[in-house]
């Protein structure tokens, strides 16, 4: 994973930065037009189930305006630890609105994939969207 870290180029660097850009100024535009494929939430959401811990920890990277936690709500066996990254600021704003069951704890970071997975204990991580 270092690795990867050191060989980032400047390129790659203002390419994550326009992106980000991009998304903070399109939030609003985007949480309202996004459809999520019901077929891969429906995919996530049957793993979840079947995952034999009471417990589960999951991180949605590229989290967005939170397409996912909005179905994390029909899960009830469950107790949820759910992180959203995300570039954006704006889309994580847009993710914060979502209203959460009790069974679900929720963390949103702003950060980049591969920032976020260096700095982060792998350990404890059931699902990783």
């Amino acid at each position: 994973m270092n690795k990867l870290i050191r060989n980032i180029n400047y390129q790659d660097i203002i390419t994550r930065f326009q992106l980000k850009s991009f998304y903070n100024q399109e939030a609003k535009k985007y949480s309202q037009t996004r459809k999520k494929h019901r077929s891969d939430a429906t995919m996530i959401l049957e793993a979840i189930q079947n995952h034999p811990n009471k417990e589960i920890k999951i991180i949605e990277i590229g989290c967005g305006s939170g397409r996912l936690l909005q179905h994390l709500q029909e899960i009830n066996n469950k107790k949820i630890d759910y992180i959203g990254v995300d570039l954006s600021e704006n889309l994580l704003e847009e993710a914060k609105k979502i209203p959460i069951k009790n069974n679900i704890k929720t963390e949103f970071i702003c950060s980049d994939m591969v920032s976020y997975l260096a700095e982060c204990s792998q350990e404890d991580i059931d699902i990783v969207v």
